[in-house]
């Protein structure tokens, strides 16, 4: 795992390319390196800052062949005996990096990306060619942005190492409106201005004059219904076993939930390999689940690191963590997500995690909420949403208070079950026609009208809500302190086997993830399908209390406040004793977008 970070100018310029690798140097603290090459009418700077996990010292990049061909990359590849089976390699390479650039160098089509089962980014130079071809996963689970600027090309896996090797760099009003009202960044937009991520399942090939050639490799996963009778019993084993292997040892993220205990299950059980799991507790009883994967811990006999949060240190905590979020995160279990990474990248360089499997099996609440929604007569729901909505459940240090969600939910009854899914995701924003239009914009693309409606709500939280909010924090958090995380549900093998699924065999009116608990239930876990799980957060109140109600009350007598007032719906802020959760939420996306744009010094446009 690593970061790369690349630019074609006019002339060679190495100062800068040192520069650049060391801005990404959190994400790859063992190595650095750079290469300049000559590339026609232009100089083509390759930095990579390398986080060892697989491979010797000869496997560091920029990697070089005799013929001059280069690569820079991020990432593990998943399945790497299938790209052995596909290149006829019967003796393994030391790292997937050397595996991946014998790939590309033998492909005859960069279409054949698709055969690649990982996460990564990487720049790949052809020399004969004299090409430069970048491209990220399936997913969007490693990230790359690019900019043109003037007789220049420029890539990075992190904006804001972007933001500080170019100039000009602009958001504007709409950009910031578009982000809140996401609750993240979407490959549709430019938060900032002539900035641009590449999009999951692309290729971008770039030659000396600059000419962009984009190209998709990937459209969609297909359904694989071969393994579906013995799928736990003989596949997902291999899985599991496959995103364990490294040079040392690779841990856990253990959240006492059902996917991750059950990743620890078939780690311990059925692979036989010690663990070590690290997990995060809180002094708070309504966040605190540590009771929950302490138990797992003990029932698996599993070697345990648990961290407390430390809320009376949280003023400092979260102006470090905004300080090391180089990708904005407007999502607020950064904090805590942030403070596991730091604490864990003291004990290993990799761990395994369970996400993916609440957008994969439809472990979120609002899967069965539209199950009940969707079978409620309208002049119901009309009567429930003006009853719900008048309701302030008011001050509460919970996570989510479910009532308080409940009443969200009905507030807003439009006729599209779309929309509502991702009101139910959102803060406490003022829904006018405006924003409507620009959330069914967003949902074009991923609806089929076809399909089964789950089968459309899982494409959009794969889209969406995946990739504009999970896969961004982990990355940020994680690699901002040289730890990797391997999301083993987000093996193209698992995603092929959930969606071959029937719906009712993964959701119905009182359960979700079916598959992960009728595993659970077989084994010495089975108490976790009796226990509730609410999620991963902080408390925001606390923040409030401490930090945010006198930066939220200033921030309306700035300058600043201009960019947000729509989103307001009083003249003040509201006191912490009235403060309603959802409005919290908000506020919290108000700061962290303020504070990013002031820190990055991103000049603001109308």
């Amino acid at each position: 795992m690593c970061g790369i970070i690349g630019f074609i100018s006019k002339e060679p310029n190495e100062d800068k390319i040192k520069k650049a690798t060391e801005l990404i140097s959190h994400r790859g603290p063992d190595y650095q390196n750079y290469s300049i090459v000559k590339m026609s009418n232009k100089f083509l700077h390759l930095g990579s800052s390398r986080l060892s996990i697989r491979g010797s010292e000869s496997e560091n990049m920029p990697m070089i062949d005799e013929e001059g061909n280069q690569i820079i990359y991020n990432g593990e590849i998943f399945d790497m005996e299938k790209i052995y089976k596909i290149l006829g390699i019967n003796k393994p390479f030391q790292s997937d990096t050397r595996l991946l650039f014998e790939y590309l160098k033998r492909m005859k089509s960069y279409s054949e990306i698709i055969n690649l089962n990982a996460m990564f980014s990487f720049a790949y130079y052809d020399q004969i060619n004299e090409e430069l071809i970048i491209s990220i996963d399936k997913l969007g689970i490693k990230p790359l942005f690019y900019k043109i600027e003037k007789d220049s090309f420029f890539f990075s896996s992190e904006m804001k190492s972007l933001v500080s090797i170019t100039e000009k760099n602009n958001t504007s009003k709409e950009a910031i409106s578009k982000l809140i009202y996401l609750g993240g960044s979407h490959h549709d937009d430019k938060f900032i201005e002539n900035i641009y991520p590449i999009k999951p399942g692309e290729f971008i090939k770039i030659d000396s004059n600059l000419r962009i050639k984009k190209e998709k490799y990937f459209e969609k996963f297909n359904p694989n219904s071969n393994n579906n009778i013995n799928f736990f019993d003989e596949v997902f084993p291999k899985i599991v076993d496959d995103h364990l292997q490294a040079d040392q040892p690779v841990s856990l993220f253990l959240s006492g939930g059902i996917d991750s205990s059950l990743l620890a299950y078939y780690t311990k059980t059925k692979l036989g390999k010690n663990l070590n799991h690290f997990s995060v507790g809180f002094k708070e009883s309504s966040f605190d689940e540590s009771n929950l994967f302490n138990r797992v811990s003990k029932t698996l006999n599993l070697n345990k690191k648990e961290f407390i949060f430390p809320t009376n240190e949280i003023d400092g905590l979260i102006e470090e963590s905004i300080n090391n979020m180089n990708n904005i995160v407007l999502d607020s279990s950064f904090i805590p997500t942030y403070y596991l990474c730091k604490n864990t990248a003291n004990h290993t360089k990799a761990v395994i995690s369970g996400d993916g499997a609440d957008e994969l099996f439809g472990g979120y609440e609002w899967y069965r909420g539209l199950k009940y929604w969707k079978i409620i007569p309208f002049p119901i729901k009309k009567v429930i949403s003006g009853f719900l909505s008048k309701i302030n459940i008011g001050g509460s240090n919970s996570y989510l208070n479910f009532q308080n969600k409940l009443s969200f939910f009905f507030k807003f009854i439009v006729s599209d079950p779309y929309i509502q899914m991702l009101i139910w995701q959102s803060p406490s924003i003022k829904f006018d026609n405006n924003s409507i239009n620009l959330l069914s914009s967003r949902l074009e693309k991923y609806i089929n009208t076809n399909s089964d409606f789950y089968d459309n709500l899982r494409n959009i939280d794969l889209g969406l809500y995946l990739y504009s909010n999970i896969l961004p924090k982990v990355d940020t958090a994680s690699m901002s302190v040289g730890l990797e995380v391997r999301p083993i549900f987000l093996d193209d093998r698992v995603i092929e086997y959930a969606i071959s699924l029937e719906n009712s065999k993964n959701l119905n009116y009182f359960k979700n993830k079916i598959p992960l608990r009728e595993e659970i239930a077989k084994t010495n876990l089975n108490y976790l399908n009796k226990e509730k799980k609410h999620g991963f957060q902080f408390p925001l109140l606390s923040w409030y209390e401490n930090i945010g109600k006198d930066y939220i009350n200033n921030l309306y007598k700035s300058e600043y406040f201009d960019l947000y007032k729509s989103f307001f719906y009083e003249e003040k802020p509201q006191s912490y004793e009235q403060i309603d959760t959802n409005i919290l939420r908000l506020y919290w996306s108000v700061f962290v977008t303020n504070e990013w744009i002031i820190k990055n010094n991103l000049d603001i446009k109308n």
